[in-house]
């Protein structure tokens, strides 16, 4: 009895231990993918003075698809009242092969959390922005300071808005969707932490505080004027311009870059062409030749060729006759060999 209880102790040990065993080549399997295909602030973040990175959905599913498992999510939703609305997602892993369980996470979201809930209100202060705002990065003295912001109005022009405040979201039901994802998001990245057993390596800090992409105010930068792209231009087109004399005035200049879309090449290169047709525009006119200059410049074997052919043709018949060969000395040379090889064909059969 006592021996069966010895080596059924030592079984056991040595399953703890194969067991062991498994957990460490767990986590070198995560920390190897993590080393080796994972990139920061796509796959995982980091926050400044913290020990551990923080995974990120598309890390939890790089995961996932290490382990072999699939998420299969259940969401309930609790009514809050009317408007807002919170998504509790059980997020089940299981394994993609033969669907057994695998592990399981929590997630949840809801329309009252302040990035959801609130909007910032304002009020157009009908001044315009000033040039001097975008030349220096967006600075927000020249425009008031904490509480002014540079918006487009109705008309699309940059004004100067000032901040009274925030108010309700107006258009919650416009967030549903983004906070059920965002939700589900946060019952993966759980359920994977949890199951693989990455939270020795990654913490979901991060990624419960990050705000999603489409809740963020976007910053738009104003397309540059066509001045201010004149002004970026290189200096050797400009100098090329003034070579040129291509229209006196600045704007005609602009509006010809503007037709380019200011790219450099095209400009350069449509510059040098109007330079080769100056060049070619500048050089003497040649004289056309008199029909009497031409006959004189045939060659003297065509020469010869007419006079044996008839000796008594003169030059204006001879000149209107290449008038139809258009002058082609290849082509009045062959005709006239062809006409002297059948005279002579003829004369001869005459004998």
């Amino acid at each position: 009895m006592e021996n069966e209880l010895i080596k059924q102790d030592n079984t056991n040990m040595e399953t703890l231990a194969n067991r062991v065993n498994m957990v460490k080549e767990q986590i070198q399997a995560v920390d190897m993918l993590m080393k080796s295909t994972m990139i920061p602030d796509e796959h995982y973040g980091i926050i400044p003075g913290t020990q551990k990175p923080s995974l990120l959905k598309s890390g939890a599913e790089k995961l996932c698809t290490l382990f072999q498992i699939a998420p299969e999510y259940k969401v309930d939703i609790k009514y809050i009242n009317e408007t807002h609305r919170e998504y509790i997602i059980t997020c089940k892993l299981v394994s993609r092969t033969t669907g057994a369980f695998f592990g399981e996470g929590i997630g949840s979201c809801s329309t009252m959390e302040k990035k959801f809930r609130w909007r910032n209100d304002y009020t157009n202060t009908g001044r315009p922005v000033p040039k001097s705002y975008w030349d220096k990065g967006r600075d927000p003295s020249t425009i008031g300071g904490k509480g002014f912001v540079a918006k487009k109005d109705e008309n699309g022009v940059w004004m100067i808005f000032e901040s009274s405040g925030q108010v309700e979201n107006p258009d919650m039901a416009d967030t549903y969707n983004t906070v059920l994802k965002i939700g589900k998001k946060r019952a993966l990245v759980d359920a994977v932490l949890t199951a693989t057993g990455a939270s020795d390596i990654f913490t979901q800090d991060l990624e419960e505080n990050r705000i999603n992409d489409e809740q963020k105010e976007k910053v738009v930068i104003p397309e540059k004027t066509n001045q201010q792209k004149w002004d970026e231009l290189p200096e050797d087109i400009k100098t090329k311009f003034e070579a040129l004399a291509v229209n006196n005035d600045i704007q005609p200049r602009i509006d010809m870059c503007a037709k380019v879309n200011f790219d450099i090449e095209k400009i350069r290169d449509g510059l040098n062409k109007l330079q080769e047709k100056r060049n070619q525009d500048s050089k003497p006119e040649q004289k056309e030749l008199t029909n009497e200059e031409k006959l004189f410049m045939l060659s003297e074997d065509i020469k010869q060729l007419f006079d044996a052919i008839d000796p008594k043709s003169t030059d204006k018949k001879k000149i209107d006759w290449c008038k139809t060969k258009n002058w082609n000395e290849s082509v009045i040379r062959f005709e006239l060999k062809r006409d002297k090889e059948n005279l002579d064909k003829k004369l001869k059969g005459g004998e």
